[in-house]
């Protein structure tokens, strides 16, 4: 006996149409190496790479270790120039 095979594409009836994404953070703009952290809201870069924007409202920290000497790399905000 012949069998006949009948090829039946699949349709998207009774399936769940997928929601749009949410846009995803842009990734840093840091360019000696790919960085994959998300911007700071309104700059180029993430909170690691933000010194590297001299127009961005951060600064070098200040803070000294007592210990050992050496200086905070994190980045600190800048006073207004309102506050001062």
């Amino acid at each position: 006996m012949n069998r006949i095979r009948i090829h039946v594409l699949p349709t998207n009836r009774g399936r769940l149409t997928p929601l749009p994404r949410l846009q995803e953070p842009q990734a840093c703009s840091f360019t000696h190496r790919p960085c994959s952290q998300p911007r700071l809201e309104g700059q180029d870069y993430c909170l690691k790479h933000i010194l590297e924007d001299k127009n961005a409202p951060y600064k070098p920290c200040s803070y000294v270790s007592s210990k050992t000497g050496r200086r905070c790399t994190a980045p600190a905000p800048k006073p207004d120039k309102r506050d001062t």
